[in-house]
């Protein structure tokens, strides 16, 4: 399914890579959407450009520290920019890994988000060595609880944090395993 070497992954339509300077600007249109940023903190209003700017420096940062992180994605036919997708550290649940996306809404319901999600995960268990993954999704957002669930993850707990109605997901590499059919971690 995958390709990687460092913070670098290839699926089938899709390429994980670090994240850009010229990254900014489209990111920036994503989180300028309304439909976007819906289900996101801070009322569901869309980001500022200084807000995007910001979220990328943070994004940099754990890259730093943690040796992993959020991956921009893209399209391989035509380079284009498409999101983001990856483990990350969110600050409500620091001592567990989430497994997060975000995608350009003209490319929803296409299988996009499966498929980056799908990867993260796999390099997650397989070459992070992680056992357990969680997803934080907003209760109503269907979209992403679908796509955690196609690629593994189960629903965990449902609360309220800052005045939003969250359901976390969870992934554990022993279920992920047995459900690709393997016996344990390669090599």
């Amino acid at each position: 399914m995958i390709e990687g070497r460092g913070a670098v992954l290839r699926t089938a339509r899709l390429l994980l890579r670090s994240w850009r300077d010229e990254d900014q600007l489209p990111f920036a249109a994503i989180n300028a959407d309304p439909e976007v940023t819906r289900y996101l903190g801070g009322g569901g209003r869309p980001l500022s450009n200084l807000e995007t700017a910001s979220f990328l420096d943070r994004t940099r940062r754990h890259w730093e520290h943690w040796g992993y992180g959020l991956w921009a994605m893209e399209l391989l036919e035509g380079g284009r920019f498409a999101g983001f997708v990856g483990p990350s550290h969110h600050r409500w649940y620091p001592a567990e890994v989430e497994l997060g996306w975000r995608l350009a809404p003209t490319l929803w319901s296409r299988g996009i988000a499966t498929e980056g999600g799908a990867a993260a995960l796999e390099h997650a268990f397989t070459r992070l060595g992680l056992e357990r993954l969680i997803s934080i999704i907003h209760r109503d957002n269907l979209a992403s609880r679908r796509v955690a669930e196609k690629i593994g993850f189960r629903p965990h707990q449902e609360e309220s944090r800052e005045e939003l109605p969250i359901v976390v997901y969870r992934a554990e590499r022993p279920v992920w395993e047995a459900a690709r059919g393997q016996a344990g971690p390669p090599g």
